[in-house]
């Protein structure tokens, strides 16, 4: 089976449920505890009026500073109910804090009397709610992208000559997810997405909307997307507790019966083994990422019992058998992204480093938050920018990628040729070999 990403998607909705609006700050505990405990990535909601929680992008700027390696989320960023230059600008923010962690996915709203009334707020009809998501994400790439600023003209927003800074970490801006299970919704997400996140009610519900997905993007001629599915679900071994617990935290949170809210997204609850099973199904189905919701108003207990036994069920930190050449290519490929998480997901915990030249950080490193580390020091003292990739040499178990990079941050940008030679162990990369090809471009850079 193919390697997956887990996460965490956390309930902010809880404190307004709770009324505890003195300890915020458990949420920003919450997600360091997914990164210490193993989690790929750490998740929050989105909802002003119609399901109050804490401001998301205020939330991610503290997840940013608290932690190092996990990937930082939205699930989903309702775009309609904010203008288009200031939310760039905050997300933006984001990815520059994070160092380039931020996965953006976004939403129209459930099509119901909360969305309409929350829109209402901002004298918005609903019947524009699409058109206000799709128009802020070319606003949200031109102003990302531009040097020098940018000028729009469109149906809801006009400017001229706006430049945002600081700007993102990576080139083009953070990348951006799109949820539904709708034709028109996956319709959107083949076009305009780089990634695809709905609340699929069944593993066959995801299945039929991924395959619909995967037919409409080779049909345009895009490259296949990630996909990721928001599952709630309770873990215990009680399984009478478990649903109970199901039912109470779904109807409290959403004002409705968990018969009818079971038809639009996924929940279930159950044994870590009867939880495994239907989990499995998702997998099965072609997804990429899963990111959990708890069910429970006990969260740190549901962390934990994942961490320690769904996960381990699961296996989800299994290899698989792709060949050397195939994890270079998605390598290369996540690299000419500027996705920052896939390539490190390609790689084995217990990655080795070894950077030969006469740079400052040349040495060796062991294991995958060394090899973090490392990035995150170059990134401290200069930008990195693709120029060419490509797989030169591949066997069993070696390939090779000769890369050309840019770095900017002395007085002017320096480009470099680095052979980079990968071993590669049941799917992900075990060794790497640095080459340098001009260390002293790299050592007039840094003086």
């Amino acid at each position: 089976m193919k390697a997956l990403k887990e996460g965490v998607l956390l309930s902010t909705r809880l404190a307004s449920l709770e009324e505890r609006d003195d300890d915020s700050a458990r949420f920003v505990a919450q997600g360091a505890l997914a990164e210490a405990l193993g989690f790929d990535s750490v998740w929050v909601g989105d909802s002003l009026v119609a399901r109050p929680r804490l401001e998301p992008i205020a939330l991610l700027g503290a997840l940013a500073a608290r932690t190092s390696r996990i990937m930082l989320g939205t699930a989903v960023f309702l775009p309609a109910i904010r203008h288009p230059v200031s939310a760039a600008h905050l997300l933006a923010t984001i990815d520059s804090l994070s160092r380039g962690r931020l996965t953006l996915g976004i939403g129209t709203g459930f099509k119901y009397s909360g969305t309409e009334r929350e829109l209402r707020v901002f004298d918005i009809p609903m019947e524009q709610r699409v058109g206000r998501v799709l128009e802020s994400v070319t606003i949200w790439r031109k102003l990302w992208r531009a040097e020098g600023g940018a000028s729009h003209s469109g149906r809801y927003w006009s400017f001229d000559s706006v430049e945002v800074w600081p700007r993102p970490s990576r080139p083009g801006g953070p990348p951006i997810w799109m949820g539904g299970n709708s034709p028109a919704a996956i319709s959107r997400a083949a076009e305009n997405a780089d990634g695809f996140i709905p609340t699929s009610a069944s593993s066959e519900v995801f299945r039929q909307a991924a395959e619909q997905l995967d037919q409409r993007v080779k049909r345009i001629g895009r490259p296949k997307l990630p996909t990721a599915v928001v599952l709630t679900i309770n873990v215990n071994q009680d399984r009478d507790r478990a649903r109970r617990e199901l039912r109470e935290y779904m109807e409290v949170y959403y004002g409705a019966p968990l018969e009818a809210l079971s038809k639009f997204t996924g929940c279930f609850a159950g044994t870590t083994a009867d939880c495994a099973e239907w989990i499995t199904g998702f997998v099965s189905a072609g997804a990429d990422h899963l990111i959990f919701r708890f069910a429970s108003t006990n969260q740190l207990e549901q962390f934990e019992r994942a961490a320690a036994d769904l996960l381990s069920t699961l296996k989800l930190k299994r290899r698989d058998n792709r060949s050397a050449e195939s994890v270079g290519r998605a390598y290369a490929e996540a690299w000419r992204r500027g996705d920052l998480q896939a390539q490190l997901g390609l790689c084995a915990d217990e990655i080795v480093l070894h950077y030969f030249g006469e740079s400052p950080f040349a040495g060796l490193y062991e294991g995958k938050a060394e090899l973090v580390r490392l990035l995150s020091k170059i990134q401290e003292r200069t930008r990195r920018e693709l120029v060419a990739v490509d797989d030169v040499l591949s066997s069993d178990e070696r390939t090779a990628l000769l890369v050309r990079e840019r770095f900017h941050g002395g007085e002017r940008p320096q480009e470099l040729e680095r052979l980079f030679l990968y071993r590669v162990d049941r799917g992900c990369i075990v060794e790497c070999w640095l080459y340098d090809q001009d260390q002293r471009a790299f050592d007039t850079l840094l003086s």
